[in-house]
């Protein structure tokens, strides 16, 4: 079982951005900064949270020189941006994701897309961001995985 799952919307109206500094899209040159953030996740949390830059757009959170947050979007349905956000385990709870996850939902809005953020409910640290940052929960949700039997 997976879940229960936060799910929440923004948009104009709504969404209550953040400004700081340190915070910019991802390019290639920022591959080594990404394998160094990944490497310091696990693999689970990378799974869940973690982003390719060849595949969406990428926010970087940087500390000085070192990137410490990103947060990336897939395209769902054509209008729908399905954020994920992972932080480096030194840095949480102190801003960073909620920062690449506050410009990265300005982009997908002035794109015209729906950011839609989701994220484990017992994950208190992101549940904290998309509350902060104006995502109101549209549902809860639990999934399972299932096993293919032997036969």
């Amino acid at each position: 079982m997976i879940g229960p799952a936060f799910i929440g919307y923004t948009d104009r109206t709504i969404f209550r951005p953040v400004s700081v500094g340190g915070v910019r899209f991802l390019g290639g040159e920022d591959i080594e900064a990404l394998k160094t953030l990944q490497a310091a996740c696990s693999a689970l949390e990378w799974e869940h949270g973690g982003s390719r830059l060849d595949e969406q757009p990428v926010v970087g959170a940087f500390d000085g020189g070192r990137l410490v947050a990103v947060a990336g979007y897939q395209i769902w349905d054509g209008g729908i941006a399905h954020i994920s956000v992972i932080v480096h385990p030194q840095y949480r709870s102190c801003g960073y994701g909620k920062a690449a996850v506050s410009e990265l939902t300005e982009e997908a809005i002035n794109r015209g897309l729906v950011p839609q953020y989701r994220t484990l409910e017992a994950n208190k640290s992101s549940v904290s961001i998309a509350n902060r940052l104006g995502f109101a929960r549209y549902a809860t949700t639990v999934a399972a995985r299932l096993k293919r039997s032997r036969q």
